[in-house]
């Protein structure tokens, strides 16, 4: 594990200005998302309820911070946190793992893995009102298609086209 104090800025007219969102999935901390600002300094953090964060997202309006786990055999329930970290929620109708991605507003999409046909997208705000918006049953082939790591780059792609598209 890297330590923060380890990092230095090495070229101050190459470093880009912003933040980092981050987690570790293992170990120490994997139920902590952090930011970690242009200095290096860690300027938010979290202990959430999730065991081992795949993905930390903010939500496109910058209020929530999104958290999903990184289980693939059986997925995990979904949680949001306001910026303030005074509101939490987990979605316990969801069943999500490794990966999820800001729509617009409040609305986040992921890989639901809920479905007994295949792992779809679907999006979700935070009141927890779930649309699936793509059905992989009609992409993947595979017998059952369920929890198959050779059709998650098929899903990502797929998951980026529909954000960068803005398909509903």
């Amino acid at each position: 594990m890297i330590r923060l104090s380890d990092f230095n800025v090495i070229d101050e007219s190459a470093r880009e200005r912003g933040f980092i969102v981050t987690s570790y999935w293992r170990g120490t901390g994997s139920a902590v998302p952090f930011i970690i600002d242009a200095d290096g300094e860690i300027v938010w953090w979290y202990q959430s309820g999730v065991d081992g964060i795949a993905r930390a997202r903010m939500s496109a309006d910058g209020k929530n911070m999104w958290m999903i786990m990184a289980d693939p055999m059986r997925g995990g329930p979904l949680e949001r946190v306001t910026m303030d970290t005074l509101n939490g929620q987990a979605y316990s109708n969801t069943v999500g793992s490794h990966d999820l991605t800001a729509v617009s507003g409040e609305t986040m999409a992921y890989l639901d893995y809920g479905e007994s046909d295949c792992d779809s997208i679907f999006e979700i705000d935070s009141s927890g009102n779930t649309v699936e918006v793509f059905e992989s049953a009609d992409f993947v082939t595979a017998r059952g298609c369920r929890n198959l790591t050779a059709d998650i780059p098929k899903q990502a792609d797929e998951l980026e086209r529909l954000v960068r598209d803005g398909a509903r």
